[in-house]
């Protein structure tokens, strides 16, 4: 359902996925809001459904939009920030294999689990309980990947009672024009910028077809099929994140993405998964000792190096009253 004042900015709306749907809202100065509603398989799917699930949901996600919200039942645990995870907050509870995966495709995607980052009581964070009652998890999230826009995330109570073993959660999103213009100018000072390869253009050419006719009117196209190679020979630069990661660990995380988790292999996944999270640990220190480094030996602000080497900032999630209660 969407508000009358929302309803004149909707750009589409696609629900041809049995498990997700996708809302495409046009905001001013040509920026975009998409949100994508999700349903993912319950705990008895077999894993093959479930990878069937992520690889649809990441395709939607690698379309292009300002600001994305990826919303719903997920049928996963998450947890809490785990060793050096960027895109998990403190605040989580614990983790299931299904969990994992999710974790997984957030910090892939560079999306942020919202819920973690704000901290409610037990009877604010669940989002689903058993038919007898007494088991109550957290398996609805809210993603996104600009978490700055995010004011909160809760649970709704008997306020607002669906007749649902699920709750719903709310999150309040604010879009100030005059903030979110800074922010994004930010953010895309980090996206990734395009630059020429003459080897790649040298393949396009080469598979090409240059035999001329005897009209000089259809040799004209040349120009165009010219034109072509050149846009396709622009491949991204090494941004901030890739100097990150070391080649070897995004083949191992390639290699782990593209498993299929059935009972064959299943301890093979796991033992990737261990040392996906190794190597990644190995690769973050690495790159902060040799960028410490790098300042100090230029004789530089080692205070401002460590403030660009930080990739979250904690939003202020709650006030402390002088009676110790959180509000």
């Amino acid at each position: 359902m969407v508000s009358k004042e929302w309803s004149k900015s909707i750009n589409s709306l696609d629900v041809s996925r049995p498990r997700i749907g996708v809302l495409m809202i046009n905001l001013q100065k040509q920026q975009t809001l998409r949100i994508i509603q999700v349903y993912a398989p319950t705990s008895a799917a077999d894993n093959e459904e479930i990878e069937r699930f992520y690889d649809d949901l990441e395709e939607e996600i690698n379309k292009r939009s300002t600001y994305l919200v990826i919303m719903g039942d997920f049928n996963a645990k998450v947890g809490c920030k785990q060793d050096d995870k960027t895109f998990i907050g403190p605040f989580g509870g614990d983790r299931n294999e299904r969990g994992e995966r999710l974790a997984a495709m957030a910090e892939s995607k560079r999306l942020f689990v919202a819920n973690t980052f704000f901290q409610k009581r037990a009877g604010r964070r669940w989002t689903w309980i058993s038919p007898n009652g007494e088991t109550k998890n957290e398996i609805n999230f809210i993603l996104t990947n600009q978490l700055q826009i995010v004011q909160d995330v809760t649970a709704i109570g008997r306020a607002f009672s669906t007749g649902s073993d699920h709750r719903l959660i709310r999150a309040r999103i604010v879009l100030d024009a005059k903030v979110e213009k800074k922010a994004l100018a930010i953010s895309n000072a980090d996206q990734k910028k395009m630059t020429f390869d003459a080897k790649v253009f040298q393949q396009h050419v080469d598979a090409s077809d240059w035999t001329l006719s005897e009209d000089l009117d259809d040799d004209y196209k040349f120009i165009d099929q010219l034109k072509h190679c050149r846009q396709q020979s622009e491949v991204p630069c090494d941004n901030h994140q890739q100097k990150r990661i070391s080649s070897s660990t995004r083949k191992l995380l390639d290699k782990r993405r593209q498993m299929k988790r059935i009972t064959a292999n299943n301890i093979e996944y796991h033992r990737l998964g261990k040392r996906n999270r190794r190597q990644l640990k190995e690769d973050h220190d690495a790159f902060r000792r040799l960028a410490l480094l790098d300042t100090a030996e230029k004789h530089r602000s080692l205070r401002k190096c460590q403030r660009n080497l930080i990739q979250q900032r904690v939003q202020m999630s709650s006030l402390t009253t002088s009676t110790g209660l959180k509000t």
